[in-house]
């Protein structure tokens, strides 16, 4: 199991919100992560399914973010958005 919370940014609205404790939110994440990642799976699955290679772009975070490939990165997404019909 990770060591560090899925979502940070709900351990913060809990916080916000003085929802659940961080324990019960660790404690959640421990027991529903296979759940949470098989739906996550199925996800993925739909949407590669319902759009071919052609209509479907993947883009990693990290790489658009990364100084040594976020240029390229955000050229190969201009260069799919501008084949998108408007």
């Amino acid at each position: 199991h990770p060591k560090t919370p899925l979502d940070p940014t709900q351990l913060q609205q809990q916080e916000d919100n003085n929802a659940a404790p961080v324990t019960e939110w660790i404690s959640w994440r421990d027991r529903m992560f296979e759940n949470q990642l098989e739906s996550y799976i199925e996800f993925v699955r739909y949407w590669t399914k319902r759009y071919g290679n052609e209509k479907r772009f993947i883009l990693s975070h990290e790489a658009l973010i990364l100084e040594e490939s976020g240029r390229g990165e955000a050229q190969r997404l201009a260069e799919f958005l501008e084949k998108v019909p408007v």
